[in-house]
């Protein structure tokens, strides 16, 4: 049985509407990423927030994830990030009771900068710890470290830290087989799974219909107990097919998933 939380802004053109969408699925967890606009959630005033956190709580919404933008900077300049940034996106968390951040560990310069993302990594470590916070790294295809083998290093030496999964910033850019290269090697760090598909070279397609392997994917989380989540995104508010709005495209994408999961993740609320 897979938990499933949805990236709230994939389910409609603003907040309400999303609720609406996924109260049809009944699904009552959410990852905070972007404002309606493409402004990160922690670029959000904190008049927005308290508007945002009562209009989850009315419809008996909880917040699992916070996807932040923190460390998303060439990774030479990841000391320079301050505190006060830092203090924000963990104020955020704690604000919405989100028990994770997506934090990532700078994008790729010419220089070794090793020593330095090993640095970053320890200084979130210990804000992590404080603050009760699961640090989640998302491997993107512009970052320092992207090889398999050099994120699972990083996770054996930086332990409190989880993986998002996101086989489609794996293989947009090159034609692999993700399930062979990253997941069967760090599945045991993954905190979560984002659930979209695309074809490399034609774009975003419904979940299990696409060059990401979910279906194995999934199959194979069953079979070794995952105990992560399932973060819902469908194709980034993309539309396909016969749909003409986000909610639409959701729709279509939760059909997709269900021919991969069955609706049993209908029971886990």
């Amino acid at each position: 049985m897979f938990k499933i939380a949805s990236y709230l802004d994939e389910a409609g053109e603003d907040p309400i509407i999303s609720c609406e969408t996924l109260k049809k699925y009944d699904i009552s967890y959410v990852v905070l990423r972007n404002s309606w606009g493409d402004k990160n959630i922690c670029d959000n005033s904190d008049q927005s927030c308290n508007k945002l956190r009562t209009l989850l709580n009315d419809n008996n919404i909880s917040v699992i994830s916070i996807c932040s933008n923190l460390g998303k900077v060439p990774s030479n300049k990841l000391m320079d990030i301050s505190d006060g940034e830092i203090n924000r996106v963990f104020d955020i968390a704690s604000y919405f009771g989100a028990e994770s951040i997506r934090i990532f560990i700078g994008t790729k310069v010419n220089d070794d900068t090793s020593s330095t993302i090993s640095e970053w990594m320890s200084k979130i470590t210990d804000i992590c710890i404080k603050s009760r916070i699961i640090p989640i790294l998302e491997i993107t295809n512009d970052a320092q470290i992207v090889e398999p083998s050099g994120v699972a290093n990083l996770l054996y030496k930086h332990k409190k830290w989880k993986i998002l999964y996101d086989p489609v910033q794996i293989i947009i850019k090159r034609k692999i087989d993700p399930f062979v290269k990253y997941w069967s090697l760090l599945k045991n760090n993954v905190a979560a799974i984002d659930v979209r598909d695309c074809i490399v070279g034609r774009g975003f397609k419904s979940p299990g219909f696409g060059d990401c392997n979910l279906k194995q994917t999934l199959e194979d989380a069953q079979s070794s107990n995952f105990s992560g989540w399932l973060f819902l995104e469908p194709n980034l508010g993309r539309r396909y097919g016969s749909a003409n709005t986000k909610s639409e495209t959701f729709s279509l994408a939760m059909d997709g998933l269900e021919c991969l999961i069955g609706s049993d993740y209908r029971e886990l609320d």
